[in-house]
């Protein structure tokens, strides 16, 4: 830990406010540990002392091991003081004003969404992002296995949580997919969905390689052999033992080939795995995220889409041909990054500007 004149180093626009009460000391303490400076007041900002992703998920764990709370990564931004994140220990989340329409944010593949404050910047003032978690990344139950799964938990949560008005659902990257899947199970809930937008959506080599596949079969330019193909690993119909049998022999050499991306991160300290197993975060479920994305294929959405995209991928998102017509087909892309990474860091405010503007405009 840095000396306790590190505080005073980073010149807070805020005096020190010590702690008084023994759940205040607790958070102070956690964050002290895990940002390295000292000491930390009730009022210091957790952005302000140089919170990142990773500390976000060491903070997080910290809480809920030492407290038995449960508190989400995303929740710093709402609660970034230890003033603030002791209030909510002990009365709990505030409830959504009666009148307001959360935006509801689907992860990539990290099982979870912790954006910068230049992207809650470019929100109106009292806009709700709701983020979602991959259940089991934090705490030691069950997780789910495959797309269809994850996207039941996230309308399971919405329902539970936010049982009427119309759901603004937002996604990043390859959580798009997730947000599709999630299209059909709300629309089949009876609930209201005024449209969809996708930030940068990417989808695996695997899912692509079946698309490309099936298009040739469908405008009639596959071979025998290309027909063959399809059938042994695409077409569906009722599982057999043998079916079920290759399906988890895929799986089973996909996730121990995952793994074992993450023990050679682990061995060279550098790469996501690495970051995430100093953070505490369990791996295992990311693995199976990671792999349940590669075996994704949603039921097309025929409603409307807009991409907010990067000029990276905006071509390929564009395209008569990609995937992306196949699922989405009703698609409109906009263009406001050059790289896929200044979505959510250099143009994160507009990013988020436009997005809000896109989901409440049917509302208006």
């Amino acid at each position: 830990m840095l000396d306790t004149t590190a505080r005073d180093a980073l010149r807070l626009a805020y005096d020190f406010a010590p702690p008084e009460t023994e759940r205040e000391r607790l958070v102070c303490g956690i964050f002290s540990d895990v940002m390295k400076v000292a000491p930390v007041g009730l009022d210091d900002d957790f952005y302000d002392l140089g919170g990142d992703s990773l500390m976000g998920e060491q903070i997080s764990l910290m809480i809920q091991e030492k407290t038995g709370k449960d508190f989400a990564v995303s929740a710093l931004f709402d609660y970034p003081t230890p003033r603030l994140i002791s209030e909510f220990l002990q009365d709990g989340k505030a409830e959504i004003a009666p009148n307001s329409h959360p935006i509801f944010v689907v992860h990539g593949k990290g099982g979870y969404t912790a954006p910068r404050p230049e992207f809650y910047a470019g929100l109106s003032q009292g806009t709700k992002l709701v983020m979602f978690e991959l259940p089991g990344i934090r705490t030691r139950t069950d997780y789910p296995r495959d797309i269809p799964a994850v996207a039941a938990a996230y309308v399971t949560q919405i329902m539970r949580d936010y049982p009427t008005g119309p759901v603004l659902l937002s996604a990043f990257c390859a959580g798009g997919l997730i947000a599709i899947e999630m299209m059909a199970q709300l629309k089949a809930a009876g609930r209201e969905v005024p449209g969809l937008v996708l930030l940068d959506p990417s989808a695996p080599r695997r899912v692509l390689d079946r698309h490309r596949l099936q298009s040739k079969i469908e405008t009639g330019n596959a071979n025998t052999l290309d027909r063959l193909r399809h059938r042994l690993r695409y077409t569906p119909r009722t599982p057999n033992a043998f079916d079920r049998l290759r399906d988890r022999i895929e799986r089973g050499l996909r996730l121990l080939a995952t793994l074992d991306d993450a023990r050679k991160a682990s061995r060279k300290k550098q790469g996501a795995f690495w970051k995430y197993r100093d953070a505490g975060f369990r791996i295992l479920p990311r693995a199976s995220l990671i792999v349940a994305y590669r075996f994704a294929w949603p039921a097309p959405y025929t409603g409307k889409v807009t991409i907010i995209a990067s000029q990276q991928r905006a071509k390929a998102l564009a395209s008569e041909t990609s995937v992306w017509q196949r699922f989405i087909p009703n698609r409109t892309v906009e263009v406001l990054s050059e790289t896929h990474g200044d979505i959510g860091q250099a143009n994160a405010g507009a990013v988020a500007a436009r997005m809000e503007q896109l989901l409440l405009e049917p509302l208006a």
